[in-house]
C-alpha cells in the first residue's frame, strides 16, 4: 500500500502552519487526496523519468540532474492533467509541501507544452511552448508562466538564466576597443590611449586590461542585455 503522505487527522499540529499556505496550497492539499490524482501519478512517473534521460541526452553539455519521483518538484507528465487536475503536469501526490511552481493551478498557470519539438520539428529541446487563455485574466497567467519557465529552465539547464546587467557608462569604451582593434592597435595601446585603464588599476596591467576589456565589448556585439 502506498504511503500518500497523509497526516495524523487527529493531531492538528501535524498539518504543519496552515495559515502560510496559499491558496494554489490548500487546493493541492485536495487534489492530492483524490483516487485518480494518485492512480494517475502512479501510472505516468515512470514513462516521464524515461523521457526526461531521452530529451536531456540530446543536450550537448547538460549538468542538470533529473529529480525522482519521490522528490518535491519532480512532476509526471499526464496525458489531460490540465483538464483533469487543473494543473500543466502532475506532482507526487504522496508530497504536499510542493515549489510554488509546480503547484500553479489552471486560473493562474497555462499549460507548459515542454516536449515542443514533438509539435513541431522547428522547436529545439532547450525551448517550451506556453499555451495561453484568452478568456483568462492575462496578468495571472503571465505570472505564472514566468514561474514555470524558471522551473523548467532549472531543470533542463540546471540553472536560472538571468537578464545581463548594462553598464551604460562603458558602452563608449567598449566602441573606441573595437574600433581600435579594428586599426591594428597594439593591446599596450588600447590601454593607455586613454580608454580607462591608469596606473591605479594595480591588479591588472595594461595589456590584461585591453585584453579584458576587448572580450567585454566583443560579448556585447553578440548579446545585448535587455
Amino acid at each position: 500500500m502506498t504511503d500518500w503522505g497523509v497526516p495524523n487527522w487527529l493531531d492538528q499540529r501535524a498539518y504543519g502552519d496552515t495559515k502560510r499556505w496559499s491558496e494554489n496550497r490548500w487546493r493541492w492539499e485536495f487534489i492530492r487526496r483524490r483516487q485518480d490524482s494518485r492512480q494517475d501519478f502512479l501510472a505516468h512517473k515512470d514513462g516521464t523519468v524515461r523521457f526526461y534521460k531521452e530529451v536531456y541526452a540530446k543536450i550537448d553539455g547538460f549538468s542538470g540532474r533529473i529529480l525522482r519521483p519521490d522528490e518535491p518538484g519532480f512532476v509526471a507528465r499526464v496525458p489531460g492533467c490540465y483538464e483533469r487536475h487543473g494543473l500543466a503536469y502532475l506532482p507526487n501526490p504522496a508530497i504536499g509541501d510542493q515549489p510554488f511552481q509546480t503547484i500553479i493551478f489552471q486560473k493562474r498557470g497555462p499549460p507548459l507544452l515542454m516536449d515542443a519539438e514533438e509539435i513541431n520539428s522547428r522547436f529545439k529541446t532547450t525551448e517550451a511552448v506556453v499555451i495561453f487563455d484568452l478568456t483568462a485574466p492575462i496578468g495571472d497567467q503571465v505570472e505564472g508562466a514566468r514561474e514555470m519557465l524558471k522551473s523548467q529552465q532549472q531543470l533542463k539547464l540546471g540553472h536560472i538564466v538571468h537578464r545581463g546587467k548594462k553598464h551604460p557608462t562603458k558602452w563608449l569604451t567598449y566602441l573606441r576597443t573595437l574600433d581600435a582593434k579594428e586599426n591594428r592597435a597594439s593591446l599596450t595601446k588600447i590601454a593607455t590611449g586613454e580608454l580607462g585603464w591608469t596606473k591605479e588599476h594595480t591588479r591588472t596591467d595594461p595589456a590584461q586590461w585591453a585584453r579584458d576589456t576587448v572580450k567585454q565589448a566583443e560579448a556585447l556585439c553578440f548579446n545585448w542585455p535587455d
